[in-house]
C-alpha cells in the first residue's frame, strides 16, 4: 500500500461524465429507457500517479475508461487533458493528444494480432506517427522488449510462441513505444495466474517510477489495486460511492458497498472464516436519475431517507469523501 503523498499537476480530469445507453423493446425496437452506465463521473488524475478504479462487473468501469480515451463518445460532461477538452478537439488535434494517452488491455491473447512479429506490433504505433527510421524504430523496439523484461530476439517471434504473463509484457511494450504520459490499465492482471499478477503489477511500477508515468488502473478487485494506487475510487451503478487515498480507504472504508467488497477478499490463512460475500440484488435503474440511492435495495444500513434522496459524493474526512448518508 502505498504512503501519503504531495499533489502534482492533474494530467487527466474528467467533468460530471455521462453515458447512457438506450434499452430497445417491442417490434419497433422503441426506446424504453436508459442504462445509465456512467452517470455523472469526476475524477483527477496527476502525473505519476495512479488512480484505481475498482467496482463489480457492469459497475462501469471499462466504459468510463472508454470515455476518458475518447474510443466511445459521451453523453455529457467534459474529459480534460492537460487542461484541454478531448471532447471538442478535431482530428489532427486528437491525433497529437492520442500520443500522449495509451492503453493496456484485458485480454493478452485477443489484444495481440497473430499474423504480426512481436516486432511488428510494439512498433506499430511508431510507424502510423512516422517517428524515427526503420533502424531507429528496430532499437527502440529492442530496448523496449528489454525494459518489459523480454530478450531482444522476441521481436522476430510471433505472439503465440509466448505465455500469457509474457504477451501481457508484449502489450505493454506497445503501449509506452510511443513516450505517453497517461496509460489506462483495464483489468490488466485479471487474466492471468495469481503467481504472474504481482510480477506484472511491480513491472507497471517499476515503469511509472522510470517514466514518471499517470496510471488509472481499472479492476473489479481491490486487492489488485491495493499495492499500486496512490487513490482508489469506488464505483456502483455508473457513479463513484467513494473515493480517498489508498492508505485512507483500505483502513477505513466508509460506504457500505466498499465495506461489502473488501468483506469479500479471500485472506490466504486456511483457519480464517470464510470471506463475506456482496449483498445481493441489483441497483437502480431507468430514464434520468432515479431520486434514490443506487445501492439501496442491497443495503444493509438502509433507511427511509435512502429511497427519497440521491446521496452525492460529499466529504467526511480530509481527502476522503463518499456518497452515503450513514457513513461508517
Amino acid at each position: 500500500m502505498r504512503g501519503e503523498k504531495g499533489e502534482n499537476e492533474v494530467l487527466l480530469e474528467a467533468r460530471d461524465l455521462k453515458k447512457y445507453f438506450p434499452v430497445k423493446r417491442g417490434i419497433l425496437r422503441r426506446t424504453a429507457g436508459y442504462i445509465r452506465a456512467v452517470d455523472g463521473v469526476s475524477l483527477r488524475v496527476e502525473q505519476g500517479r495512479t488512480l484505481g478504479v475498482v467496482g463489480e462487473t457492469g459497475s462501469g468501469k471499462t466504459t468510463l475508461g472508454r470515455l476518458l480515451l475518447r474510443l466511445i463518445p459521451a453523453d455529457g460532461g467534459e474529459v480534460l487533458f492537460r487542461g484541454r477538452d478531448l471532447l471538442r478537439m478535431g482530428g489532427r488535434e486528437l491525433k497529437e493528444v492520442r500520443e500522449e494517452m495509451q492503453i493496456i488491455f484485458q485480454d493478452p491473447y485477443g489484444s495481440l494480432n497473430p499474423r504480426m512479429r512481436v516486432g511488428e506490433i510494439v512498433s506499430e504505433g511508431l510507424v502510423n506517427f512516422r517517428v524515427g527510421t526503420r533502424r531507429e524504430r528496430e532499437a527502440r523496439v529492442a530496448g523496449l522488449l528489454e525494459t518489459v523484461g523480454l530478450p531482444p530476439g522476441a521481436a522476430a517471434l510471433y505472439p503465440h510462441e509466448f505465455s500469457g504473463g509474457q504477451r501481457q509484457r508484449i502489450g505493454i511494450a506497445r503501449a509506452l513505444a510511443l513516450n505517453p504520459a497517461f496509460v489506462l490499465c483495464d483489468e490488466p492482471v485479471s487474466s492471468l495466474d495469481v503467481s504472474i499478477q504481482a510480477q506484472i503489477l511491480n513491472l507497471l511500477a517499476d515503469l511509472q517510477e522510470q517514466f514518471s508515468l499517470a496510471y488509472l488502473i481499472i479492476a473489479h478487485d481491490l486487492s489488485v489495486v491495493e499495492h499500486i494506487s496512490d487513490r482508489v475510487a469506488v464505483m456502483y451503478s455508473g457513479r463513484i460511492v467513494e473515493e480517498a487515498s489508498s492508505r485512507e480507504l483500505y483502513r477505513r472504508p466508509a460506504h457500505p458497498y466498499t465495506r461489502a467488497l473488501m468483506a469479500s477478499i479471500p485472506v490466504p490463512d486456511p483457519d480464517a472464516p470464510p470471506p463475506g460475500s456482496v449483498p445481493a440484488g441489483e441497483g437502480t435503474e431507468g430514464d434520468g436519475a432515479p431520486a434514490v440511492c443506487d445501492f439501496y435495495p442491497r443495503c444493509p444500513r438502509r433507511e427511509d431517507r435512502c429511497r427519497q434522496e440521491r446521496p452525492e459524493l460529499t466529504a467526511i474526512a480530509p481527502g476522503h469523501r463518499a456518497a452515503c448518508f450513514l457513513p461508517e
